[in-house]
């Protein structure tokens, strides 16, 4: 029982020491006790394929790749603790609203800004932290106590009564997902599942008090726990780049002191060049002496760092671009075994894009898109939306400007022009069009015509959500039966490869009928229509 720390920069090879070591046990067969590498959860599943690929299907019965809280379902799983349901974020949020509006005069500092957009999401944030770093009530309560009168107090005060109402409503049938690894803490005293385990724990940077707590726990019950630190260790600069870092090994070695767990020898995995930059000294000379001071001159020669120094972004990226054409056309490079990596990605994606179209460089731009953004979503809520503004001059065309809509840009230019002139909306979309017209012109009859494209499989659309049908059922039938392609007609495309429907395969991507639920019960909640 102890903890051993594995110290190395990034590139030493931490990770590789991790599963070599994890190989080896297997490998040796000594005991049959088991072998765990917990990780970040946005690590488990590359973590995994590494492990497979380092010691073969023969790991599978001892060695596994864990999070926390995978951990915590594990235990779960063995000795209980599944009887309460976790909360999703979308039902934390309600329930805090719920009681901001019932208890909205208990409260003293938040009163008005609890009526506030977005208060509710700072308020769930702050409930979130309170929880990871095991603040409790009675902290709060303390802690008010403690100061004088003022701003401070006050939200203090109203922060414990939120937090306390927040716990008593919530804990009646369910959990918050943030009490998991509370509850995981209680579980592993009460179980002997991991009893002489040995744990790796890799690729974390800081530890919550709750995930201490666990490692307290496991360093007492376990054969070993081996802890990976992105550290230098012994450090003579004068700055320091793993200061963060450091703090985390203190507050380790603070919790061993304080709960008798041995410390064990640490492994250096520090050497001339680490792992990763074997093949090149100049990064391995940059990736160690970027940050210190004073500055350490590279003596050898140069061969893998050139510097461009360019007129704008523009200029910058062309000869990047020109760059990635001679890597391809002169040395076999492949376009995918090429990255341009970016300080600000939003500074450069749009000049990216337009210079590796000209140079014809295909590219994927990592980066975050608004779903809101998504013609298909546009589409969908515009339609609804529609139905729930009454046909509004915005909604509609926020419809037929969604690029899914077969109509050509001309005729919806016209459209556009008639619908400002004549102020055309309401009852004038759902009624009939030409009515009072004796002899329409020809133009009018185009405009009908168009109109009539437009608005019809609208029409049908409220139809079908707005009969007695459970919202549920109304979901599902209208996407089942491609109301949202068929019906309003959206232009669809398919795959060269694999012949399948893109505009199919993204609304399932996308979950739209989950999407779809909360508006169509607005919509069958209000009489759009008028006779």
């Amino acid at each position: 029982m102890g903890i051993r720390f594995i110290f190395g920069r990034a590139g030493s090879g931490k990770s590789e020491f991790c599963l070599k070591s994890i190989d080896k046990k297997i490998r040796e067969c000594d005991k049959d006790n088991k072998l765990i590498l917990l990780v970040p959860d946005q690590y488990t599943f590359q973590s995994e394929k590494k492990l497979l690929e380092h010691t073969g299907e023969k790991s599978l019965l001892r060695a596994e790749v864990l999070s926390f809280k995978r951990m915590a379902n594990r235990v779960f799983d063995r000795v209980g603790g599944r009887t309460e349901n976790i909360i999703e974020d979308s039902g934390k949020n309600m329930l805090i609203y719920k009681l901001l509006k019932e208890n909205m005069d208990d409260l003293h500092y938040f009163n008005k800004i609890s009526r506030k957009q977005g208060f509710v999401g700072v308020v769930s944030k702050t409930i979130t932290e309170f929880k990871k770093y095991n603040i409790a009530e009675e902290i709060l309560i303390n802690k008010k106590e403690e100061l004088n009168e003022g701003e401070l107090k006050d939200k203090i005060k109203d922060l414990s009564f939120i937090y306390n109402k927040f716990n008593d409503n919530l804990h009646k049938n369910y959990i918050d997902s943030e009490d998991v690894l509370s509850l995981l803490a209680e579980k592993l005293k009460e179980s002997q599942m991991y009893r002489d385990a040995e744990i790796w724990i890799d690729e974390f940077t800081t530890f919550t008090p709750q995930q201490m707590e666990i490692i307290k726990i496991l360093a007492k019950r376990c054969k070993r726990v081996n802890i990976t630190l992105c550290i230098e260790g012994k450090n003579d600069e004068e700055t320091d780049i793993f200061d963060a870092i450091k703090n985390t090994e203190y507050k380790i070695l603070k919790l061993m002191e304080e709960n008798n767990i041995p410390y064990e020898k640490p492994i250096n995995l520090n050497k001339d060049i680490p792992y990763r930059f074997k093949q090149s000294e100049e990064l391995a000379h940059i990736e160690k002496h970027l940050f210190t001071y004073p500055f350490k001159t590279y003596k050898g020669k140069v061969k893998d760092i050139r510097l461009y120094k360019a007129n704008n972004s523009y200029s910058e990226m062309e000869w990047v671009a020109q760059d990635i054409v001679r890597l391809v056309r002169d040395k076999n490079y492949r376009y995918k075994d090429i990255a341009v990596v970016c300080r600000d990605i939003d500074s450069y994606d749009k000049i990216t894009s337009v210079i590796f179209n000209e140079y014809n460089i295909p590219v994927f731009l990592d980066k975050k898109r608004e779903i809101l953004s998504n013609p298909l979503v546009v589409l969908i809520l515009s339609t609804l939306e529609i139905l729930i503004s009454n046909w509004s001059y915005e909604s509609v065309f926020k419809y037929v400007k969604s690029g899914l809509i077969k109509l050509d840009r001309e005729f919806i230019d016209k459209l556009e022009n008639h619908i400002l002139l004549n102020g055309i909306r309401g009852y004038r979309w759902t009624s009939e069009l030409l009515k009072g017209i004796e002899e329409p012109s020809k133009e009018e009859i185009e405009i009908a015509e168009i109109m009539e494209e437009i608005r019809r499989p609208i029409i049908n659309l409220y139809r079908k959500v707005g009969n007695e049908n459970s919202v549920k059922e109304e979901t599902n039938n209208t996407v089942e039966n491609q109301s949202v392609n068929e019906e309003i007609q959206a232009e669809d495309t398919l795959s060269p490869k694999t012949g399948e429907s893109q505009l199919g395969k993204t609304m399932a991507a996308m979950g739209i009928v989950g999407c779809m639920a909360s508006v169509i019960y607005i919509v069958r909640k209000r009489e759009l229509y008028e006779k």
